[in-house]
């Protein structure tokens, strides 16, 4: 089991209508039992909380209104779900956000947390972030359609840059560096210095390729080295080998995938893989790349 943080970047948001009969509130005097009725059978650990606390550790917070705290009720009027929205320096952050165990499967979790985000980006934020686990398959079912990606450093992807005597390398960013584009305007350099990581199904296993920001995969050269059609891994697949998401995938702990650069990156001194999350690059040299990945240098690209 992990836990890790997660964001999103930028104001677009699904398209959303509330399911018939429920509806959004916010926080009223005397919704301490309320909101505590919400976060019974989660895993919250406020268990042992009273109505006081709820008024001292989640309306005395910083950066949290009863007008930020939102609950999605059904048919009923009964609240089954909710989330609080806290404004913070330069980020909002998604708090708190649980459903009574009788109202879930009804869609209250996912609408709570809409109004959050929703609330948030009407503010002014276009980072917002959040903390989870990866046990909780229904609420990251939510977030992911929310648009939130994992960011951040994971543990084994910083052990492995540190023992390579790199990990004072290591950039975290509060915009997004999920495509080589966003990650060249977040670094400050061109964009073919992103060594970006291309993930294949190839050899009975995960074939890491990574290459220049500006190259392409040259088929003949492609086909010949693996002497087999080899195919591009879904996002979930590339997920659950590496433990990084898609636009965060590093050469660094990759698992049992094997790792191969493209000597496209060569012709430049400094390259920037990810760093296994989707805000996130490291500053190599290629040599230094080579050394921290244990990547065989192979030739299967070409340059525009």
């Amino acid at each position: 089991m992990a836990h890790f943080f997660m964001a999103r970047f930028g104001r677009e948001l699904p398209e959303y209508e509330l399911p018939q009969g429920v509806s959004i509130r916010t926080f009223q005097p005397g919704d301490e039992e309320t909101f505590l009725r919400c976060c019974n059978g989660g895993d919250l650990n406020t268990e042992s909380w009273t109505a006081q606390d709820v008024r001292e550790k989640l309306l005395g917070k910083a950066g949290v209104e009863p007008e930020r705290v939102f609950f999605a009720a059904d048919g009923s009027g009964c609240a089954g779900a909710t989330a609080t929205a806290v404004f913070e320096e330069g980020r909002g952050y998604v708090h708190m956000v649980a459903a009574d165990p009788r109202f879930r499967g009804k869609g209250l979790g996912k609408a709570a947390c809409f109004a959050a985000v929703r609330c948030m980006l009407d503010a002014g934020y276009d980072y917002i972030v959040l903390e989870t686990d990866d046990f909780r398959a229904p609420a990251l079912h939510i977030y992911k359609w929310l648009g939130f990606v994992r960011i951040g450093v994971p543990e084994n992807v910083r052990a492995a840059l540190a023992e390579a005597g790199l990990a004072e390398r290591v950039r975290e960013f509060s915009v997004s560096t999920a495509t080589v584009d966003l990650a060249a305007k977040a670094v400050g350099c061109e964009p073919a210095r992103i060594a970006k990581t291309l993930s294949f199904a190839a050899g009975g296993g995960c074939a890491l390729i990574v290459c220049a920001g500006d190259a392409r995969i040259d088929n003949p050269k492609f086909k010949a080295f693996f002497h087999e059609k080899a195919r591009m891994l879904p996002p979930e697949t590339v997920q659950q080998i590496t433990g990084c998401p898609v636009g965060g995938v590093c050469p660094f702990a990759a698992g049992n995938a094997k790792v191969y650069l493209d000597e496209s990156l060569r012709r430049f001194d400094i390259v920037y893989p990810a760093a296994g999350g989707a805000n996130t690059a490291v500053r190599l040299t290629p040599e230094e790349l080579q050394r921290a990945s244990g990547g065989t240098w192979i030739d299967v690209c070409r340059l525009p």
